[in-house]
Formats: structure tokens, sequence, C-alpha cells
């Protein structure tokens, strides 16, 4: 298996796969026998560790509903047999709706790409995609500890009126598409809503600690301080 990231939290060692052609990030942790997964996707490095790590425990959490971060939720569900799906109650409902999760007109958003993207992404999801509902759903806030790292799931709507952000020991935050470094946070989609960004998300945003890590949907993971917030505010 490779991995084009690697990374620790505590002394806990997690990993990165990059899921092309718009680099939608899967992230995962692995301590014993259980896996601790964030927008599982099915890159080919993430299948294989999907695959890897089939007998294991696994608890997959989501950002938000759209397909690209939510690509490997079926190969998951299929191949391994212990797995706690966890989402916001507004994104799981969206798991079966392609329209909403993006994969009805997924190729759409490489229109103006070369014609080599835009067939990758056709092949890709050729007839949508759905999912059923996460195993566990939540509003607002869920605290939790998994081997002895605090993990918190918050609410920060904009993005998708369900989006979250994963956060762990307090300073290791997963953004999902809430915050992508040098990208403006895009709310003109399904359940996008600059308003609810402004209102939600950029605050939550702004109380982080000085010393977090970002850990974002799309890209590389980075210093909150290098992050250019300038560049991140929304279009709609």
């Amino acid at each position: 298996m490779s991995a084009n990231y690697s990374f620790q939290i505590a002394e806990i060692t997690g990993y990165q796969f990059p899921f092309e052609p718009i680099k939608s990030n899967m992230f995962a942790l692995v301590c014993d026998d259980d896996v601790f997964a964030i927008d599982t996707n099915i890159s080919p490095e993430g299948l294989e560790f999907i695959h890897k790590h089939a007998d294991k425990n696994w608890i997959a959490i989501f950002t938000h509903e759209h397909f690209d971060h939510i690509s490997g939720l079926n190969t998951l569900r299929d191949t391994c047999a212990r797995v706690t799906v966890v989402a916001s109650a507004q994104s799981s409902a969206n798991f079966a709706h392609m329209r909403r999760n993006m994969s009805a007109h997924y190729d759409a958003l490489f229109v103006m790409k070369d014609e080599e993207t835009q067939a990758l992404a056709r092949s890709i999801v050729p007839n949508g995609y759905q999912a059923a509902p996460a195993d566990f759903r939540f509003s607002g806030t869920l605290e939790f500890d998994w081997h002895g790292l605090g993990v918190k799931l918050q609410s920060t709507p904009g993005h998708t009126k369900g989006s979250i952000c994963v956060l762990i020991n307090e300073t290791h935050i997963f953004t999902g598409d809430t915050l992508v470094n040098g990208f403006p946070a895009v709310t003109k989609l399904p359940g996008g809503s600059r308003k609810d960004y402004q209102e939600f998300a950029l605050p939550f945003l702004n109380s982080l600690p000085e010393d977090a890590l970002i850990y974002p949907g799309h890209g590389e993971i980075a210093p909150l301080r290098e992050i250019d917030f300038a560049r991140t505010e929304p279009i709609s």
C-alpha cells in the first residue's frame, strides 16, 4: 500500500489519499484493530487501503455529501464487516440524492478542463452515485474519544447545509470543503449558503488555535498560520 502522505497525531499514524481529478482527500488513522477514516474515496491507494484493512473495526466520518467525498462509502460497506458511518443528519439525507451529492452532473465540474480530465470524470461516475444513510447521524456537535484522542465533530454549514469539521485533540482540524487553502469557499452548489458560511463556518474557523494544523478536503496539510484567509472568502 502506498499513500502520498503520512502524518502523526500523538503516537498514531495517519494517511492521506488524494482522489483525482480534483485531489479530494481521504484521511485514515490506524491503531491496533481499528481505523478512523474521514471521507473515504475510490482512489487506487484509497481502495487498496480499504481492502488491506477490511478485517478491522472502522469508524468512517463524512464531512459532507458531495460525491468526491463519499465515493468510497459503498465500497467500504461492501468490503468491511464492521463499519460505523457517521455524518450530520443533513448530509446523510443527501447521500442517495444524485443532484445534491453532485454525482448526477459530476462531469460538469470539469467543462473547462482538458479532454483527458473530462473523460476521466465521466468514467468515474457514469450513472450517478447513491449511498445508504449514515449509521449514526447528529446535529450541532458530537464528541467522543478514540484511542486516547479527543474527537469533536462540529457543524459548519456554508459549503453545504450539513458540512462539518472534525477536530482531533483540538489542534488537528479536518475541514472538508469548509476551508481549502488558497481557494475561496464554494457556496453556490446545491445546499450551499454564503450567509450560513459567514454566520457559522467563518466564526468557527476564526476561533481555532494558532498552532492548529489544517487537513483540508483538497490539497495539502498546512499550519493554520500559513493560510491566507483573504483568499478563502466564499464565492456564491
